[in-house]
């Protein structure tokens, strides 16, 4: 298992990020929200999202192996 963690503005930004990089076969095991990581952002109180997902290896080994195009 591969273990990856993606930060959008937004919950749906972030899992649409997550599914665009990843694809369908990331499993979410935890969603939280933030602070924003800028100085600004936090004064202002901007929140960012923070989804946490595992990757089957067998699985991204055959969808990324050099004779698969």
């Amino acid at each position: 298992m591969q273990y990856v963690k993606v930060i959008g503005d937004s919950h749906a930004d972030a899992l649409k990020k997550l599914r665009d990089t990843y694809g369908s076969d990331a499993m979410v095991y935890n969603e939280k929200e933030i602070p924003a990581q800028t100085v600004f952002s936090r004064l202002v109180g901007k929140k960012q999202f923070v989804i946490q997902a595992m990757l089957n290896e067998k699985k991204q080994n055959i969808r990324n192996s050099p004779g698969n195009t």
